[in-house]
């Protein structure tokens, strides 16, 4: 409980790990995002769990997760589970991501914020996506590692903001291949 937090402010969203839940269809491999959120006197309060399915079944969504503008997204097997907050207030599941490459490690990193999300992989790829006028989240852009084989792990971090989107390269070694990886973090303006 508790690998993975994130808020918006409005709500604090929790990777449970292998949570369990009869009746859920889920088992006792699953995972759950638990969802709290804050009463008028400021008081935290349990809001209601998110139990994402994919591929056919609910294992395997233990990577990274990200909230913003009544999006949460939980990356799993290959795929990126996205839970839109609807008008009576409940979290749902409306889509799941997939890379249009078939690239591994996709929802290793996730970020949102407004209507663009970057996803990054563990195979040097970090994926953009959209949310259009007809509330999908559609895949807008891949960006691969600069220089290719010297940039290992492109895409283990990012994070967005107001149009610059980071990404992060903890195997990045520049001069030599031979030296010692010193990590890099690369910016696109978005």
């Amino acid at each position: 409980y508790g690998n993975e937090v994130k808020t918006d402010g409005q709500f604090v969203i929790v990777n449970t790990s292998k949570a369990y839940q009869v009746g859920a269809g889920t088992t006792p491999d699953s995972n759950s995002v638990t969802v709290y959120s804050t009463d008028s006197n400021g008081q935290w309060f349990f809001y209601q769990e998110l139990y994402p399915v994919g591929n056919g079944n609910a294992v395997g969504f233990d990577k990274d997760i990200a909230i913003d503008n009544g999006n949460i997204f939980i990356g799993g097997p290959g795929e990126v589970a996205v839970f839109q907050l609807d008008s009576s207030g409940f979290w749902i599941q409306t889509q799941n991501l997939h890379p249009s490459d078939g690239a591994g490690g996709f929802g290793n990193s996730l970020a949102i914020h407004g209507n663009l999300a970057v996803i990054g992989t563990s195979s040097q790829n970090a994926y953009f996506f959209r949310l259009n006028t007809n509330g999908n989240w559609v895949e807008e852009q891949v960006v691969s590692a600069p220089n290719g084989h010297l940039n290992p792990f492109f895409g283990a971090s990012v994070d967005i903001y107001d149009g610059v989107a980071v990404i992060g390269a903890p195997g990045y070694y520049d001069v030599h291949p031979n030296l010692a990886a010193c990590g890099a973090v690369f910016a696109y303006e978005y």
